[in-house]
């Protein structure tokens, strides 16, 4: 994973590419999470098409040097970004993060009021239950896939399945209630 400390128009941003080789990629900008997809390399002084998130958008970078600051145009809008660190994870770091134990599936869940949320950003793959169904402790409720990895959404405890605010094939940001349980 790379992790950049970004200025944009003196606005500070964290950037995390989350699947670094791979492409659409997934990118982090404060937390939250969005696919991008360029369809050329990004070369100075061309104008290349990319999506995020479905989206198009015509970019055109003027200048890219780290150490300066680049100025960069997206339909025709002009941002002036500057890195402010760049930082990588050592692998050390995420040989250490990879060994660490597997937490309880049921701990990496947040409720709130019986909202069941994302405990990290991905794309909704699948989705097991509906409205109306009944649920217990530990039942898969939808798989989400991050950096390729599927990860189920499980749920935190008995009951009902009230509402779903996600579907199929949907980015979702970490935190982003997914559905709720009665």
């Amino acid at each position: 994973m790379k992790a950049h400390r970004v200025l944009v128009n003196n606005k500070r941003h964290e950037v995390k590419l989350l699947n670094v080789g791979k492409t659409p990629y997934l990118v982090e900008v404060d937390d939250k999470a969005y696919e991008v997809d360029v369809s050329s390399e990004l070369i100075q002084g061309a104008i290349v098409p990319i999506k995020v998130d479905g989206k198009s958008y015509k970019v055109e970078i003027n200048k890219f040097n780290q150490d300066t600051p680049s100025h960069i145009k997206v339909n025709g809008r002009l941002f002036r970004v500057q890195y402010e660190k760049m930082e990588k994870i050592s692998s050390q770091t995420a040989e250490t993060v990879l060994q660490a134990p597997i937490r309880d599936p049921m701990k990496r869940l947040v409720t709130d009021k019986n909202m069941v949320t994302a405990f990290m950003p991905g794309r909704v793959v699948l989705l097991k239950v509906k409205p109306g169904d009944s649920v217990k402790m530990g039942d898969t409720l939808c798989v989400l896939e991050s950096m390729k990895m599927e990860n189920e959404i499980t749920a935190p405890k008995a009951g009902v399945v009230q509402e779903i605010r996600v579907s199929e094939g949907v980015m979702v940001n970490k935190g982003e209630t997914l559905m709720a349980i009665q």
